[in-house]
């Protein structure tokens, strides 16, 4: 069965761990894909997501010299 994937945004101040814990929540009790960007980094994550690794593709992300840059929280 497909999933549905919703856009989420933060306010401003919001630091990642907190953004990839309410997203992965959010798309726990939706089950849903969760998708926000955050500094120009695509962030996605589902029910399978962790706050670690989404923060580590994060910053890797950020390091990346792509013009494309995603982090997947699963």
């Amino acid at each position: 069965m497909a999933k549905a994937t919703i856009i989420i945004t933060f306010d401003p101040g919001t630091d990642i761990e907190s953004a990839f814990k309410e997203a992965i929540r959010l798309a726990t009790v939706l089950n849903v894909w969760c998708e926000f960007i955050f500094n120009g980094v695509i962030c996605l994550a589902d029910e399978s997501g962790t706050v670690d690794k989404g923060v580590k593709e994060y910053k890797r992300a950020l390091e990346s010299k792509r013009d494309l840059k995603m982090a997947l929280a699963n």
